[in-house]
């Protein structure tokens, strides 16, 4: 019964690959010789931009529930580590995919995405924190129970897709994934435009003789 079901998924195939090859198309050159492929039909998000998603949504999810808001997540020595991680990336890329000194492999191009993903999430998650520790404005800050929220609706949709193919499970977790990227980034852009617009605000009200923030 599970294969029947399965096998009568070709509409739905047809739809997620449209979707996918839109969306994908926009953060992605989908070089069709790297592609992935499950049950025969190409993943359209090469290794490497899957890589630096899952990466990207793993870090956030992480660091966002075990983390308190105002840990201090960036030193020093961690600036380095995270480096290396970005530049791992850009070598695979550029020293050996455009030079050519090296061939990168389907495993160097999603590890190396994975890495910088991870690295990128971070420090973002970092500057959002400094941002709002900075103007010590506690409303804006992430609500940790919607990730947890999140993260239990992608378990549950997990679950009740196991009947479904490999490639639609794969295809809508990158979606999802890419998406749910794609609304951090631009809610990280909302809430320094709010901020600088509160700055602004607050220094205005302020009396001439006190100046700006210290």
């Amino acid at each position: 019964m599970l294969q029947n079901i399965k096998g009568g998924n070709g509409g739905l195939e047809i739809i997620i690959e449209k979707i996918a090859g839109m969306i994908f198309g926009l953060i992605c050159h989908q070089d069709s010789t790297i592609l992935m492929s499950v049950d025969g039909r190409k993943i359209l998000l090469c290794p490497r931009c899957m890589g630096l998603h899952l990466g990207f949504i793993s870090s956030f999810l992480l660091l966002t529930l075990w983390t308190s808001d105002r840990t201090k997540l960036i030193s020093k020595s961690s600036l380095f580590i995270l480096a290396i991680a970005i530049g791992s990336m850009a070598i695979d890329w550029g020293v050996g995919g455009y030079l050519g000194l090296f061939a990168p492999t389907t495993f160097s191009r999603l590890a190396t995405g994975l890495a910088s993903g991870s690295a990128l999430s971070a420090l973002l998650i970092s500057y959002r924190r400094g941002m709002l520790m900075r103007f010590d404005v506690p409303g804006l800050y992430f609500n940790s129970v919607h990730i947890a929220s999140l993260v239990c609706f992608s378990v549950f949709f997990g679950i009740i897709t196991v009947t479904l193919s490999s490639w639609i499970v794969l295809t809508t977790i990158l979606l999802l994934t890419v998406i749910t990227n794609i609304t951090i980034v631009v809610h990280t852009l909302i809430m320094i435009i709010q901020l600088r617009l509160l700055q602004r605000a607050i220094i205005k009200n302020l009396p001439h003789n006190q100046g700006g923030f210290r």
